[in-house]
């Protein structure tokens, strides 16, 4: 009943508030966002990346060839055409040759921008001058709503924590994999030789990787999956951790 009752109102909600609420600001993108549709087999892209010694703050550089300049209508085609298509915004930075505020601000004058909604992510173009427009459906008028998503073991971390009386090793997306079957998104999971099949949380966000009281310190670790790929990780010795993935993507 007050499940019913809460959809009800959210559909009496004008959709303006809600615009804003599931707008991503720019200045709130982060590495997370940056990589989500990357192809991590483009190798090209690494040496615009670097990460900072006796630290796991992620530097992203690149060339800004065309910084101050006037936006051509060739560049801005451009820039639509890999909108539509969905590209990284890391990739969007490196071929506008552009810092992040004036891409971001030309992005949001063409119409688009970033809405993240029950754990989804999404690059959304809207008519500039319609944003807010009311129909009779209730909504603003939407011309393109493409979804990003991880897609490597990369845009994920592992978090161990461990209590007086329990370990726990999750593998954490920031966002929810595509929707693919369980049995695609399963993951075999290696732990020093051993090996297990794992298969998603229902929040498609996270995977349960061990539980229990063994400790999962000095260990060697082997993640597969035919849609994110592998990859092999070595724990600290001790303490509480959480390895942002990226790290391993720059270091190869």
């Amino acid at each position: 009943m007050f499940f019913i009752l809460r959809q009800l109102i959210e559909a009496l909600e004008p959709e303006e508030p809600k615009i804003r609420d599931r707008k991503v600001r720019f200045d709130h993108l982060t590495i997370n966002e940056y990589f989500l549709n990357f192809n991590f087999d483009d190798k090209k892209y690494l040496e615009n990346l670097s990460l900072e010694s006796n630290s796991n703050q992620i530097n992203i550089n690149w060339d800004l060839f065309d910084h101050g300049k006037n936006w051509t209508e060739e560049k801005l085609n451009e820039l639509n055409e890999m909108c539509l298509n969905g590209n990284a915004i890391i990739e969007l930075l490196v071929k506008s040759g552009r810092n992040q505020n004036p891409l971001f601000n030309k992005l949001s004058e063409l119409g688009w921008q970033f809405e993240s909604e029950h754990g989804k992510f999404y690059l959304v173009h809207y008519e500039p001058e319609m944003i807010y427009s009311q129909y009779d459906d209730g909504k603003a008028l939407i011309k393109y709503k493409t979804p990003y998503h991880p897609t490597s073991f990369f845009s994920s971390s592992l978090v161990f924590e461990k209590t007086w009386n329990n370990s726990t090793l999750v593998l954490y997306f920031p966002y929810k994999l595509p929707e693919l079957n369980k049995e695609e998104l399963e993951l075999e999971f290696v732990l020093n030789g051993n090996s297990k099949k794992i298969s998603i949380n229902d929040d498609q966000k996270t995977y349960t990787l061990h539980q229990g009281s063994k400790e999962v310190y000095n260990s060697k670790i082997k993640l597969c999956n035919k849609y994110l790929g592998e990859i092999d990780i070595e724990t600290p010795s001790s303490g509480n951790y959480k390895i942002p993935l990226i790290t391993k993507y720059l270091q190869n």
